[in-house]
């Protein structure tokens, strides 16, 4: 910034030959007088000059004041007139005459311009926060969206493996039966082809449903615990069930698989014939305790049931359903553990939000 800008042309004079009584009031009320010698301007007349020299005509009191040229840098010019202690300075532009500068002035435009120039650094670097930030949400999204595509290739990887092995296997024994009956006509082949069949069926829904949660993202919905306990027993009329306490949990559609893999791994892996379901609040979540009656869960392999996959003793069949019923609290943003019934069987305990 240009020091001509700040050049004053309305200032204050004073002859060379007046007394310094006279114009004690003009020049404490200014700061400063331009002393001239008619249309001449001869120097500056400060406060400190009349006090240092204590003289009693203005000329012998003005100061050594060296000019300033108007081109020169407003800070520039303010440096000189602090080092100095100038209160004003003559400015010159091509060797004339052109004004006074004020110290005053100067440093109230740097006061200024510092303000300014902070709040313009504060807004900039306010902005370039805001921008950094939707940069990291962007590559974390990005991120996070490369991670689900590839969780979502093995998923279906792993699904494919699984429908080409256990498919084929029920395929050979279903063909073995057709071919074992067409030489003896038995029911007993006709039963293991149906049951083989349903059993591939069973494997095809299961395959869907874990297709189903890793790939899609459900908005949640306020479900009645209760409601979906009843809606899934009715499928089960062999097994003694006792159901006590009730409750509004954060889930979606897919509650009724949840219910229905872990009953029916009691079942079927358990051997169990009662199982006890009890709906109740722990550590402000809704928790749901399915225990039941059946050989229960050996400690070595209680942290590894849940696992994509995992298959333990003869009854084992895919290793998804108590995958899924994992997948499905996560989504919902709780989680399942297993733990030992008293005096036999296991209990899969599920943790959901709470609706009050």
């Amino acid at each position: 910034m240009k020091l001509r800008l700040f050049v004053r042309t309305d200032f204050p004079d004073v002859s060379m030959t007046s007394g310094v009584s006279s114009v004690e009031t003009e020049l404490l009320a200014h700061g400063y007088l331009m002393v001239r010698d008619g249309d001449d301007i001869l120097g500056i007349l400060t406060p400190e000059g009349v006090v240092e020299k204590g003289h009693r005509l203005v000329m012998d009191c003005m100061r050594d004041v060296p000019p300033l040229l108007a081109e020169l840098c407003a800070w520039e010019a303010l440096e000189i007139m602090q080092h100095g202690d100038f209160r004003a300075m003559p400015v010159f532009n091509d060797h004339r005459f052109a004004g006074v500068v004020t110290r005053t002035d100067l440093e109230r435009a740097s006061s200024d311009f510092q303000a300014e120039l902070e709040q313009r650094v504060a807004d900039r670097t306010e902005e370039l926060i805001r921008i950094n930030e939707e940069l990291e949400k962007n590559i974390t999204e990005r991120k996070e969206a490369e991670e689900e595509i590839k969780n979502h290739r093995e998923h279906l990887a792993l699904i494919n493996q699984i429908l080409r092995h256990d498919l084929t296997n029920d395929l050979v024994v279903i063909q073995s039966a057709l071919n074992l009956y067409k030489d003896s006509p038995e029911e007993e082949f006709l039963d293991k082809i149906s049951s083989h069949a349903e059993k591939s069926l069973e494997l095809i829904g299961r395959m869907r449903e874990l297709e189903f949660f890793v790939s899609s993202h459900r908005r949640l919905e306020v479900c009645d615990m209760r409601d979906t306990i009843d809606e899934v027993i009715i499928n089960y009329t062999f097994i003694d069930f006792k159901i006590k306490g009730k409750a509004r949990v954060m889930a979606d559609e897919s509650l009724n698989s949840v219910i229905d893999n872990i009953i029916t791994n009691a079942v079927n892996h358990g051997k169990a014939d009662s199982i006890a379901i009890t709906i109740d609040e722990a550590m402000g979540m809704c928790e749901v305790r399915i225990a039941d009656n059946g050989t229960g869960i050996p400690d070595e392999i209680k942290e590894k049931v849940f696992e994509e996959g995992f298959i333990y003793g003869d009854t084992g069949h895919t290793g998804l359903g108590l995958h899924i019923v994992e997948k499905a609290m996560e989504n919902y943003g709780g989680y399942a553990y297993v733990e030992d019934n008293k005096p036999k069987g296991a209990v899969f305990a599920l943790r959901f939000k709470m609706v009050k």
